[in-house]
């Protein structure tokens, strides 16, 4: 049933109407928030989570890839969801040896013997597309055999299909569906996953980052076997190695781990600030260490770039934040697309002020997991309060440092992160910035409140009067498009759940069922439609207003 398309689009998208019912019933039930409803809460999206995580071990494939990427979006998924699904990558079952031999041998061409002289039965790891086998070559080199899974391919198009409805369901039915550019984020992951459905693929971003890190006698990156690989097989060097996360490891080879850090600090920032071009999926075991200290890069299969423009305005927002330069802060944010169009430069400066303070106080104390956990979950609520949203073309970005930073914390629990970055930071940016053009950054920054001082200060005095109308009218107007958006949601999820039950009641033949769950979704469907008319007339009504 697994690769039934019927079946796992109904399964995806049931889950998802599922849940979106869910939350709009919890909205109707608590509309005054204090402790009961966040606790009521936290139980809602530990069950939604539980769920997410059981059908995608069932299903794999898309559900696996997208659990693990919002495992690490802090900014669209409360805490409890996201806690439940950052194990889903150590939960994907591995393949009997003779499917994947008959992969080998189809993508080949030939019996395996001809080109290994061995190759173990058991792989060494499992991932959502493809097995990592451990082979010999008749020269004696040791290689990783990649195989991916049968099937997968489909699967995943399947998959597509049906995120691509829930997507839709999203942002019909749903606020933050209508604030973040949930398409932008869509795009992004059918690319990248999409990518490393071809092997070929994996073995030029290979490639491309070993020749990049050549010289780098702290960072190696194993090579491949153009001549045995293809579209579903990846033959790369074998290396020895543990988990940069194996502190046990470390401490029996006696590896400097602040080194080791700053080593995984120093090749990240070559990666995004330099080359534009990162590996966006840098959880410990795509990251391992040898005995005498070097960092080992694996599986570049998820690769992401940045445009130039945007690796500009992310070192304005290193500068910032190094600095304490809010609005430097601010308006790189806004360049990068980071900041609605409601956000308030005084009062995002304030919070991430706070922010700082808050995590340079605690910093010096000994950094274990329930005080991470405890700042993680201050930034979470940070980011939910203010007008941030992330950017899809950011969305592999931002989940590539959320990992990044959760590996180095267990390789140094007592790590004071912004510390640890600061120096490489200022190193890079004396190496590759102009210090001259800093200074004239600056300068220009301080003498534009002087520029601007009059206009400004006619500003001020006019602001109080007209705030107040102001955000007694935007008030009332949001309260007015709530109550529009909330009946509509209501109605939508009607209609889909009168569909699924008339699916249902026909495949049974229940004939009044049927004519029942029929009625129900007409007039649901007739109540959102005179609902979408009204709201129209009264955007028009609005906007007219404004102008």
């Amino acid at each position: 049933m697994k690769t039934n398309a019927f079946y796992r689009i109904y399964k995806i998208v049931s889950m998802a109407v599922l849940f979106l019912f869910q939350v709009i019933w919890f909205e109707k039930r608590h509309r005054i928030w204090n402790e009961k409803s966040e606790t009521d809460w936290e139980n809602l999206m530990k069950r939604q989570a539980v769920t997410y995580k059981n059908t995608a071990i069932e299903l794999e494939g898309l559900l696996i890839k997208l659990g693990q990427f919002m495992s690490a979006r802090a900014d669209l998924l409360p805490r409890p969801f996201i806690d439940e699904l950052e194990g889903l990558v150590d939960k994907v079952p591995s393949l009997p040896w003779k499917e994947a031999k008959e992969t080998l041998e189809r993508s080949w061409d030939c019996p395996y013997r001809e080109l290994l002289s061995e190759i173990g039965e058991q792989p060494v790891a499992s991932a959502s597309i493809g097995e990592v086998y451990k082979g010999r070559l008749y020269d004696g080199s040791e290689v990783a055999v990649k195989i991916q899974r049968r099937e997968v391919a489909k699967i995943m198009h399947i998959d597509f299909k049906a995120v691509r409805i829930v997507v839709w369901l999203i942002k019909r039915l749903t606020s933050f569906g209508r604030k973040m550019n949930i398409d932008g984020v869509f795009r992004e992951l059918v690319e990248v996953t999409q990518a490393e459905l071809d092997f070929r693929k994996e073995l030029e971003n290979a490639a491309y980052f070993r020749e990049a890190f050549a010289e780098n006698e702290s960072v190696y990156i194993p090579r491949c076997y153009e001549q045995y690989s293809t579209k579903m097989v990846l033959v790369m060097e074998w290396v020895d190695g543990a988990r940069v996360s194996d502190r046990d490891y470390l401490q029996r080879y006696r590896i400097d781990a602040d080194r080791l850090v700053n080593t995984v600090i120093e090749c990240f920032l070559k990666q995004i600030l330099e080359l534009g071009k990162f590996h966006a999926d840098p959880h410990p075991g795509n990251m391992l260490v040898q005995a005498d200290g070097t960092l080992i890069l694996i599986d570049f299969g998820m690769v992401s770039t940045i445009r130039r423009s945007d690796v500009k305005s992310m070192v304005s927002l290193i500068q910032g934040l190094l600095f304490e330069d809010f609005g430097k802060v601010f308006k790189a944010m806004n360049e990068l697309g980071f900041l609605l169009a409601s956000a308030d430069e005084r009062e995002l400066e304030n919070g991430i002020r706070t922010l700082l303070d808050l995590y340079g106080n605690r910093a010096g104390k000994m950094m274990n997991k329930e005080l991470l956990e405890e700042i993680l979950t201050e930034i979470t609520e940070f980011i939910h309060r203010q007008p941030i949203q992330m950017p899809s073309e950011f969305a592999f970005l931002g989940r590539a440092v959320s990992v990044l930073i959760g590996v180095l914390y267990r390789v140094t629990p007592e790590i004071d992160f912004v510390e640890s970055a600061r120096p490489v930071l200022l190193k890079w940016m004396d190496r590759h910035h102009s210090m001259r053009e800093t200074a004239a950054d600056y300068v220009k920054d301080w003498t534009k409140p002087l520029v601007e001082l009059p206009a400004s200060l006619q500003a001020f005095l006019l602001a109080p009067s007209r705030r107040i109308d102001w955000e007694k009218r935007k008030t009332r107007e949001r309260y007015k498009h709530e109550m529009f958006m909330s009946g509509k949601r209501f109605a939508g999820t009607t209609f889909l759940l009168s569909l699924t039950a008339l699916f249902a009641a026909k495949l049974v033949h229940a004939g009044t069922l049927s004519a029942g769950c029929g009625g129900v979704a007409a007039a649901a469907w007739v109540y959102y439609v005179v609902l979408s008319v009204r709201q129209s007339r009264w955007c028009r009504k609005v906007r007219d207003e404004n102008n």
